[in-house]
Order: structure tokens, then sequence, then C-alpha cells
């Protein structure tokens, strides 16, 4: 594997983490949503 590869493969594991807390926001949101309906 050459060094642009992994650069973009760090990048691509950059990105998913970053899907990964938004899931968990949106996740929180909600949670709280659910909470109001109550």
């Amino acid at each position: 594997m050459n060094k642009g590869d992994m650069s973009q493969t760090e990048t691509d594991m950059s990105q998913t983490e970053t899907d990964m807390s938004q899931t968990e926001m949106d996740m929180s949101q909600t949670g709280m949503d659910m909470s109001q309906n109550d």
C-alpha cells in the first residue's frame, strides 16, 4: 500500500468517526424528543 492509499484510508476512518458521532447526537436528540412526548 502506498502513502497515498494510507492517507485516503485515514481520511475515510475520520469520516466514519464523524458519522458515528453524528449518529450518537441524532440518537440523543431522539431520546430527548421521546421524553418530551411522555
